[in-house]
């Protein structure tokens, strides 16, 4: 069973007396009369958002029957949410996802504590901001514990700083009067509050951050890529994760250096993107909505180790892993579907910290509202491509 019926746009106000109902939120508000809805309880997620306007729609997935529900989900409680605070990697001998000795299998796959059921302590709140933390062990496949302390800090981004946002990505683009727009920046910190450092040989933890969206039978992931340095370097996009895909699910342009991918809630497929080709940037568009989403992130010039691989087998290479994901929700091994949903995915380099150090990996979503028309400069301007090829791509 759905738990909601999908693709349908949820009105943000119902979905904040709901979530109201059911756990403590803190409500961000800007100046526009912009909104963002997180859940300290829940691990500080960001849940949903909304524009200026008393009617708009909420933008984030929330799991509406396992809320109502009330139970804890000692595999994995999905509430849903726009951004959440997750540690890497998920798969491999370094995984925190498999318990020692058990099989790569979602029968086997689990949330560690910390992330998934663990509050977080509010340590600082004004009406734009708010930021929490928490400290906790956790224990990889290997069986190597860490001591950890997770810092966030959420704050709503409102229409001018987005403008100005937009000025310094396209100069010669300005956000037109009719375009609606929200968003919400999450600064999330790892820190070893161990007495040991992390070391390659016993496995490096990551910050993981992932948004989940409503799909719809039209929604398109976009997810860009640079250009090989040489030709012997590998494929841009990873496919590997759930199996193959069609020309109906996935479209890669090698020359404008971008891949789209049907985020419909359908079929349950990943891909990814290396540290060698990423780029800062990622969205989708869902054109029965007209709401084009993107998300940015810190991804720094050089990294010292580098990505956790989260693929679900042991790894010959545990530190080529991707630098951003996007996941399509689907019928899993099992036949049972978590959601359906949608993800944008950002993750950390491997964090090899010395005790008393700690890391920040920043994870920005921005969502615009508006007829097509009013967004083709902003999507062709920074993925090189225009919404009516991105729909026509799968029709």
């Amino acid at each position: 069973m759905l738990n909601q019926e999908r693709g349908k746009p949820r009105d943000f106000t119902a979905d904040l007396q709901f979530l109201r109902r059911h756990t403590e939120v803190v409500l961000l508000e800007g100046d526009g009369g912009e909104r963002v809805a997180v859940t300290p309880r829940w691990q500080g997620k960001t849940m949903t958002s909304a524009v200026g306007r008393d009617d708009s729609p909420g933008f984030g997935w929330l799991n509406h029957d396992f809320i109502a529900s009330g139970r804890v989900d000692h595999q994995a409680n999905l509430h849903g949410g726009e951004d959440r605070f997750w540690i890497g990697p998920e798969g491999g001998q370094f995984a925190f996802y498999f318990e020692p000795g058990r099989p790569y299998d979602f029968r086997f796959w689990r949330c560690p504590e910390l992330i998934d059921r663990q509050s977080f302590e509010v340590l600082e709140q004004t009406s734009k901001a708010i930021r929490l933390a928490t400290e906790g062990r956790l224990r990889n496949h290997r069986g190597a514990e860490f001591e950890m302390r997770l810092e966030r800090e959420v704050k709503i981004l409102e229409r001018p700083l987005i403008r100005n946002w937009l000025k310094e990505l396209l100069p010669t683009h300005d956000l037109a009067e009719a375009v609606e727009a929200v968003g919400h920046e999450s600064r999330n910190q790892l820190g070893n509050v161990g007495e040991r450092d992390w070391l390659p040989e016993t496995g490096l933890p990551c910050i993981w951050n992932l948004g989940m969206f409503r799909p719809t039978p039209r929604t398109v992931m976009l997810l860009p890529f640079a250009p090989a340095a040489d030709a012997g370097q590998r494929s841009a996009v990873n496919c590997d994760y759930f199996g193959p895909l069609s020309d109906q699910r996935l479209r890669i342009d090698s020359e404008r250096g971008l891949a789209l991918f049907v985020g419909d809630g359908q079929y349950r497929s990943k891909l990814g993107v290396g540290f060698q080709r990423a780029r800062n940037l990622l969205g989708s568009w869902t054109p029965e909505e007209q709401r084009l989403t993107l998300v940015q992130f810190n991804l720094p010039r050089e990294v010292s180790q580098g990505y956790c691989c989260n693929l679900w087998q042991e790894q010959t290479e545990p530190l080529s892993g991707d630098v951003v994901n996007v996941y399509n929700d689907g019928p899993n091994e099992s036949g049972g579907i978590l959601g359906p949903f949608y993800e944008l995915e950002t993750l950390s380099p491997a964090l090899a910290l010395r005790p008393g150090q700690k890391y920040e990996h920043r994870h920005c979503t921005l969502h615009f509202l508006a007829p097509r028309e009013h967004l083709e400069g902003v999507a062709s301007g920074l993925f090189g491509i225009s919404l009516k090829a991105v729909e026509q791509a799968f029709s």
